[in-house]
């Protein structure tokens, strides 16, 4: 619609199209065993990866906090950085939790679980479907049990979809030509 919200606020991206969606990218929470946390609002005072400054993942952090009425002020201490450095800091026990928006599997998390006691967190139906209403573009996913070693139950999650965008100013053509390579 031409509209830019949140990080885009006052300076739209008028010329991105969508041309196909991927696969799901699951907003995966990892919160140390002894941590106390079982669920988001747990995260209140606790040391939390949410993300690079400007990142998808602290922009889903963000959103998701807004469901359960906080903010990333609500931390004791927001860690930024990359998410590979974040799910060894988790591991060393120099964080509580973390937030990583990835492919279920990621190799990273399942190193970080075969060397410390990891558990998924899971987001309660009800605020998927809240987070669900204002932005549509998140949905509900179970993480199986045993997607991780030592987690064996299933955790709900929240997913978005990872897309192939282009520019209006790509011919029609060559996106065509694109597509069908790729998906023949």
């Amino acid at each position: 619609n031409g509209s830019g919200v949140e990080a885009f606020k006052d300076k739209p991206i008028e010329k991105l199209r969508g041309v196909a969606v991927l696969y799901p990218e699951t907003i995966q929470i990892l919160a140390r065993k002894d941590s106390g946390i079982k669920s988001i609002a747990d995260m209140k005072g606790k040391r939390v990866y949410v993300g690079d400054i400007g990142s998808g993942t602290e922009q889903d952090v963000k959103n998701m906090f807004g469901a359960f009425d906080m903010s990333i002020d609500d931390l004791k201490a927001p860690i930024r950085g990359s998410a590979g450095s974040a799910v060894g800091l988790l591991r060393d026990s120099q964080i509580d939790a973390m937030f990583y928006t990835v492919g279920l599997g990621a190799s990273a998390i399942t190193e970080a679980a075969q060397t410390a006691p990891i558990d998924l967190v899971s987001v309660a139906p009800a605020k998927i479907e809240e987070l669900n209403a204002k932005y549509p573009f998140y949905t509900e996913i179970d993480i199986p049990g045993g997607t991780y070693p030592g987690m064996d139950e299933d955790a709900t999650a929240v997913t978005l979809k990872a897309m192939l965008v282009t520019s209006s100013d790509v011919p029609e053509e060559a996106i065509y030509q694109f597509m069908e390579t790729v998906f023949s």
